[in-house]
């Protein structure tokens, strides 16, 4: 085929020709030719939303139409011109939300699929088109006064837009009135209307209403200029970094601020037009807004709501299982297989005959890495170290022990950890969450943030106890701080942030980052910090034998230490595991590559005899047993292996393993254990051999926290529990601080200190024990905050045959009066109240019990209390019902005393419950 000729023609000259028509056909060139074009660093052109390069995109029109600029006169600045003088806009790139359209397709396909086959928006999701339906129907922005348009706007928050749910208003409007009374001023209206009529310009000052809430005020522009504002919110904006993994020019986005309003109006725009284009079917909300045609107020909220969906149920999706894998092929050539396998997105295991079984039980959805790992030398010593290069999902499984099917990562940025020894076979599972975080999750940030987020200023009391009467949310409170501490961030109060921190909680209770107990009379010393423990041996016949155990706080301390997590350099801070967790890791891998392989791995004996290892137990503890005479298996636990590794740095200087071994960890087979230490102890050693030394910069870490939270503290005998680390658990006295204090336990003769990134936060029911009457040693170490009963919480409550709110208050001031405000009632125990009977419940579970225990079964008082509808007197003639006897003659008190009962709960009218407060407020 002949070559194409192309006329020669200078820039200028070429740009006076270029037409609308001629931009699109390249546009369409272009995509459906999946041309890739190199992304300008400075400035983009939109063409159809869609961002190209300027100079780029011209060399395709000339091409088209048969032309050659001379490149000697094109230059990047010029070519911006033709395209603004035809009215395509032209961005900075600096300021450009850019996302990867070849991750948005296959997303709106899940959402697509979630609209038609679950309940996403037929039922989570439907209430804000029904708000926005009760809106279209309800107020005219253009015609409507300012003072209408306020009172329907509270009015619509008076209105329950979810089905089968009686909660009222919208979110993104109900929560405006934590910072003020209303939910929209009139002078917030008049500022909307100058923005509106480009009256004004929109700037910061402007766009500030009095809420101070830039996604609110986003919300209110989009629901009153839908054709040139949109909303965002703050869970719907994460999905930006999803969709702009992979883009050629990944800007960093704005987190608050005009800065972010500028941002998120540009890529929730850009994101509708992709929607619109994409052949969503939308019957599903014409369905539900009783249309036949979408308006942009609804394509606003569609667009919303599909950010929303991939930020909940698509970043947040659990991934079934991690993988580190090679991608050298030795005695290929090239050995680096891996930038074919990113071309054609798979993975092959290179053996036909190890690894088999691994491959087949890759799950699809697992996340894989591909990885180089070996040893360098740093400051006179041995470190692993774990180089990933690319990440990518499995998206296909062939089962065939080979190949996989891989999603890579488009223009990944390869990264270095220090001390992540391990994972050097040809694939690997990776179970420790600790290296899932750093080796999938690890997040390039900005040196701002960076500086910000690792500020050593202590935000949270180190030790405090939240005191105060049954039912006042004291548990939860301490969820609440738990996770502000963890995370270094405050949430709210409000509803949907409670379900945010309880999954939260759970998910670091999981992670061991929070610790839960409750002390009791027969907590002791030996179960908070150390003691010996009865224990049956795991090794052989399940013999009785004990050892020295680490109680609850001792644990956290140690896994808090270990995770400290830095050795503070010049450079910067580098992670800190020690070599123990490497050889360990390279150990594993070993056994599981033999076993692969159908070899058995052997290992020698103190006395030059041999054992084998024959399996892994799904703890990730090795299966040991004699090389001969014997079909007994041996658990060699990770755990015990470690003590004795941190015991014994040198096995010559042990003179009998057996009795020194069993003072660590208890009855154990010694041999086998031996034979483990000795192979772990020659791997760190031999492998100060096999040194690559690189220039590599630190990678900074910032200090991960704990949360010991102490149920029911003044429940135990506190000085007796801490001992003597009550002295340690101080401010200053903690590792790391001026005056830091380490002192031997008693039982394992080790030192112990506190280090400064353990929070520990007890509660204290005063009903139970006053604050007064703590142990002063404990009330000088802690801080206290009270959590007093608030009435006012239950104002807005969906149930209101019944002020909830009087209701609480009249009987706490009586019981204040009658007892002290240490054993009032809790507003926790009204918030399931929906109906009458919940009401009724309540009273006969909850309010009854705790009354009767205050006034030790005296419902005299406790008529005081709640009045007469409740307690009723017995009438029963008291000297009848007593035994005859002459001799004691003063009878007369008897006869004159009243007994009271309680009135069936069950059979109460609502009036009754009225009648507690109303007495108080006549």
């Amino acid at each position: 085929m002949a070559e194409k000729q192309l006329q020669k023609i200078t820039a200028s000259a070429f740009f006076k020709l270029i037409t609308k028509e001629d931009i699109q056909e390249a546009y369409s060139h272009i995509t459906n030719n999946t041309i890739s074009l190199k992304q300008s660093t400075k400035y983009s052109v939109l063409v159809n939303n869609m961002p190209f390069p300027p100079k780029d995109f011209i060399r395709v029109i000339a091409n088209l139409k048969n032309y050659s600029i001379d490149e000697g006169t094109l230059f990047g600045g010029q070519t911006n011109k033709p395209f603004e003088a035809l009215g395509y806009k032209v961005v900075n790139n600096q300021d450009y939300p850019f996302f990867n359209a070849s991750i948005l397709q296959p997303q709106i396909r899940k959402y697509q699929n979630a609209i038609d086959t679950t309940d996403w928006l037929k039922i989570h999701e439907s209430y804000k088109f029904n708000f926005i339906k009760w809106l279209e129907d309800n107020i005219d922005f253009e015609n409507d006064t300012n003072e209408a348009i306020k009172s329907k706007i509270e009015e619509s928050q008076q209105q329950a837009f979810s089905p089968n749910s009686n909660t009222k208003g919208v979110n993104f409007i109900q929560t405006i009135t934590r910072y003020q009374d209303d939910y929209i001023t009139i002078e917030d209206i008049e500022k909307l209307r100058h923005i509106i009529a480009n009256e004004v310009h929109e700037s910061k000052e402007n766009l500030t209403l009095s809420f101070g809430s830039f996604p609110k005020t986003s919300a209110y522009l989009c629901l009153f200029a839908p054709n040139r504002f949109m909303a965002y919110d703050g869970e719907s904006i994460p999905a930006y970094e999803y969709l702009s993994k992979g883009s050629t020019n990944t800007n960093t986005a704005p987190k608050r601020n005009y800065k972010a309003f500028q941002f998120y109006q540009t890529f929730y725009k850009n994101i509708k037009e992709h929607l619109k284009e994409s052949h969503l079917n939308t019957t599903a909300f014409t369905d539900l807004l009783q249309v036949e045609t979408l308006t942009e107020l609804h394509w606003n909220f569609i667009t919303q709501d599909f950010l929303l969906y991939i930020t909940r149920q698509i970043m947040n999706a659990k991934v079934p299982a991690y993988y580190c894998v090679g991608f050298h092929f030795y005695g290929e050539n090239p050995t680096n297989q891996l930038p074919t396998f990113i071309e054609n997105n798979i993975w092959i295991n290179g053996y036909d005959d190890k690894f088999v079984n691994v491959v087949n039980e890759v799950p699809i959805g697992s996340l894989i890495a591909a990885k180089t790992s070996y040893t360098m030398n740093e400051d006179d010593k041995t470190i692993s170290v774990l180089e990933v290069h690319c990440i990518g999902e499995v998206s296909g499984n062939s089962k065939d022990g080979k190949h996989l099917n891989v999603d890579w990562q488009k223009n990944f940025k390869s990264f270095i950890l220090k001390r992540k020894g391990g994972y050097r076979s040809t694939i690997s599972k990776v179970h420790n969450q600790t290296n899932i975080d750093a080796i999938f999750y690890k997040n390039d940030t900005d040196e701002e943030l960076i500086e910000d987020e690792n500020k050593e200023t202590q935000q949270y009391t180190l030790n405090q106890i939240l005191y105060g009467p049954p039912g006042t949310g004291k548990t939860y409170k301490t969820k609440k701080l738990a996770v502000e501490i963890i995370e270094n961030q405050e949430y709210s109060d409000a509803p949907e942030d409670r379900e945010i921190i309880l999954e939260k909680y759970s998910k670091y209770v999981e992670s061991e980052n929070i610790h839960f107990t409750t002390f009791h009379q027969s907590m002791s010393y030996e179960d908070f910090i150390e003691g010996i423990k009865p224990t049956l041996n795991e090794d052989e016949e399940k013999e009785l034998s004990y050892e020295i155990q680490d109680g609850i706080f001792k644990s956290i301390c140690n896994q808090a230490k270990k995770n400290k997590n830095s050795i503070k350099k010049d450079t910067g801070t580098i992670l800190q595991i020690e070599p123990f967790d490497t050889a360990w890791n390279y150990l594993v891998e070993y056994i599981t590559e033999k076993l692969s392989n159908t070899e058995v791995p052997t290992f020698n004996t103190l006395t030059h005899k041999q054992v084998n290892a024959v399996g892994i137990t799904d703890k990730g503890n090795l299966l040991f047993k004699p090389s001969a005479g014997s079909d007994l298996e041996y658990i060699i636990s990770y755990n015990r292996t470690k003590k004795l590794f941190n015991a014994f740095p040198d096995l010559s200087l042990i003179n009998n393993i057996d009795k020194e071994f069993r003072q660590v960890i208890g009855g154990s087979n010694s041999t086998a254990y031996w034979s483990v230490l000795n192979y772990l102890h020659h791997w760190i050693e031999e492998n100060q051999d096999k040194i690559v030394i690189e220039e590599i910069t630190d990678i900074p870490t910032k200090n991960q926290n704990y949360v010991l939270i102490i149920d029911e503290i003044n429940r135990g005998n506190v000085s007796a529990i801490f001992g003597e680390l009550i002295t340690l658990i101080e401010t200053d006295k903690r590792t790391g601080e001026n005056e830091a204090i380490s002192i031997t336990l008693p039982y394992s003769k080790t030192k112990f200190s506190v280090p400064n990134n353990v929070f520990i936060i007890g509660t204290m029911n005063t009903a139970d024990r006053s604050v007064e009457a703590l142990d002063t040693a404990l009330r000088r170490r802690f801080s206290f905050e009270e959590i007093a009963p608030n009435p006012q919480l239950l104002i807005g409550l969906n149930y209101k045959e019944v002020d909830l709110e009087k209701l609480l208050y009249a009987i706490n001031q009586r019981i204040e009066i009658l007892v002290d405000k240490d054993h009032q009632i809790g507003h926790s125990y009204f918030f399931s109240i929906n109906n009458f009977d919940d009401l009724k419940l309540v009273f006969k579970d909850k309010i009854i019990p705790l009354l009767e225990e205050y006034f030790y079964g005296d419902f005299g008082k406790i008529g005081l209390v709640l009045g007469e509808n409740f307690i009723e007197q017995q009438n029963v003639k008291n000297k009848s019902i007593l035994a005859p006897f002459k001799n004691y003659d003063d009878l007369d008190f008897v006869a004159d005393k009243k007994i009271f009962k309680l009135k069936p709960i069950d059979n109460m009218e609502v009036l009754d419950f009225i009648s507690i407060y109303q007495k108080a407020e006549s």
